[in-house]
C-alpha cells in the first residue's frame, strides 16, 4: 500500500507524545467558568452534540458553545488535542477553552464567534436564527443569504484550502469537510473550518475507520487512507457550488454513493484503482455498480450555472475528485492552480495587513506546524 509522501511523517517524526491523544493532558487554564455564559439559541445538534450560540457575560460577547453528549473520554480527549494544537491555524476555527458540567457529566468547548452574518459554505444558505429575527426587525431578508458567485466561490475554496493545508502540515486529517462545517462570514470574508471531532492524527500505514464523514462528501477509501481524504470531500463542495447543485454526489446509501460517483467518474478508474491496491469489492456491490464512461464535466452546464464555471474549474474539480488517493491533487498544489489566480493576491494582502506570515509566493502564504510557523495569527480582521 502506497501512500501521499507530503507530510507523510510529521507525527512519526514527532514522537508518540505528539499524536497519543489519549496522553493529552487538560491543564486547569484550559477549563473555564460554565457560569460566564447565557445560553441565548440553540444552533443545531448532531450524534454526538448539541450546539448552541450564546453571551459571554464577562466580556459581553457572543460565542459558540459545543455541548459534548457523554461519550468515551478518548474522543473527546482527541477532539481536544487536535484544537489545541491547530489552534492560531489559518481558517481554524478558535476553541476558547472547556467547561464541565459535573451534574450532566458532560463537556463543552467554547468556540470563536463569527457574526451575525455568518452561514455555512453554500447557495443560499440560512443565516442563523438569531440574526434572521434582526433582519426581519429591520425590514431585511431574514431568510437565505445571498448566492455566491464565480469569485466568493474562488475566494473561500482557496481559504478552505489553506486551512487543510495547514491541518495536514500538522498531522492531521479533517475526515468531515462538508458545506455545514465550513463556515463563512459575507461581510468581513473570514472563513472557519469548523467541527474537528471526526478528526484524527495521520500515522502512515494505520487502519482508520471507514464509517467516518458525511455520506454525500465521503472519498470512496476503504481502510487505509490520509490527508487526500479531505481534497476529495472538499472536491464533492467544489463540485456542488460551481454547477449549483448541492450536493453534487446525493446516494441513497454508501453503496450507492458509490455509484453515483461512478456514474460521473466512470467505473474504469475505480476498478483500476481496486486492482492496483489489492482491493476485493463485494460482488454484489460490483454488479450494482455496472460498466460508465466518465461525464465530461461541461455536460453539467446550464443556464443556472454557467457563469460559475470554466476550463481552469473543472481541471481542478478532476484532480480532486480522482479515486486513487495518490493521484488526488493536494491541498498546497491546490492553492497554487490557475484557478485561483485572481484571488490569491488578495488573500495575500489582506494575510500581511493582518499580521499573518509563512508560507510560499505561490500558495499566499499560511505557514505550517513543519516549517516551525504554526502561529500565523487567528484572522480576526
Amino acid at each position: 500500500m502506497e501512500f501521499n509522501m507530503v507530510y507523510q511523517n510529521v507525527c512519526v517524526a514527532r514522537g508518540k507524545d505528539y499524536w497519543d491523544y489519549e496522553r493529552h493532558q487538560m491543564h486547569d487554564s484550559d477549563w473555564l467558568d460554565p457560569e460566564a455564559y447565557a445560553i441565548t439559541e440553540r444552533l443545531g445538534s448532531g450524534k454526538f452534540s448539541e450546539v448552541m450560540e450564546a453571551i459571554d457575560t464577562v466580556r459581553i460577547r457572543p460565542v459558540v458553545l459545543k455541548i459534548l453528549k457523554p461519550i468515551h473520554i478518548k474522543k473527546v480527549k482527541r477532539e481536544v488535542a487536535i484544537l489545541q494544537l491547530l489552534r492560531g491555524g489559518l481558517n481554524v476555527v478558535g476553541l476558547e477553552g472547556l467547561c464541565r458540567d459535573k451534574n450532566a457529566d458532560t463537556v463543552t468547548l467554547v468556540f470563536e464567534h463569527l457574526g451575525d452574518e455568518a452561514q455555512w459554505l453554500a447557495h443560499s444558505a440560512p443565516l442563523p436564527p438569531s440574526a434572521q429575527r434582526r433582519h426581519h426587525h429591520t425590514g431585511h431578508d431574514g431568510g437565505a443569504r445571498r448566492e455566491l458567485r464565480a469569485y466568493d466561490i474562488k475566494f473561500h475554496m482557496y481559504k478552505l484550502l489553506q486551512a487543510l493545508d495547514f491541518s495536514h502540515s500538522c498531522g492531521v486529517m479533517h475526515r468531515d469537510v462538508k458545506p455545514r462545517n465550513v463556515i463563512i462570514n459575507h461581510g468581513t470574508r473570514e472563513l472557519r473550518l469548523i467541527d474537528w471531532g471526526l478528526g484524527d492524527f495521520y500515522i502512515p500505514g494505520r487502519r482508520y475507520a471507514v464509517r467516518v464523514g458525511s455520506r454525500y462528501y465521503k472519498a470512496p477509501e476503504l481502510l487505509y487512507y490520509d490527508y487526500s481524504v479531505d481534497m476529495f470531500s472538499a472536491g464533492c463542495v467544489l463540485a456542488g457550488l460551481l454547477l449549483r447543485r448541492e450536493p453534487f454526489f446525493r446516494g441513497r446509501d454508501n453503496e450507492d454513493q458509490l455509484v453515483r460517483i461512478c456514474c460521473v467518474l466512470g467505473t474504469a478508474p475505480l476498478f483500476a484503482y481496486l486492482k492496483r491496491y489489492g482491493i476485493l469489492l463485494d460482488a454484489k456491490l460490483a454488479a450494482a455498480l455496472g460498466a460508465h464512461a466518465a461525464k465530461d464535466w461541461w455536460s453539467f452546464v446550464n443556464s443556472d450555472n454557467s457563469e460559475l464555471v470554466s476550463d481552469a474549474a473543472f481541471d481542478l474539480l478532476s484532480r480532486m475528485l480522482r479515486f486513487d488517493h495518490q493521484e488526488r491533487i493536494t491541498a498546497k498544489a491546490a492553492m497554487a492552480h490557475a484557478f485561483f489566480d485572481d484571488v490569491r493576491g488578495e488573500i495575500a494582502a489582506a494575510l500581511r495587513d493582518c499580521g499573518g506570515g509563512g508560507g510560499s509566493s505561490s500558495s499566499g502564504g499560511g505557514g505550517s506546524c513543519c516549517d516551525g510557523s504554526s502561529s500565523v495569527g487567528d484572522e480576526r480582521w
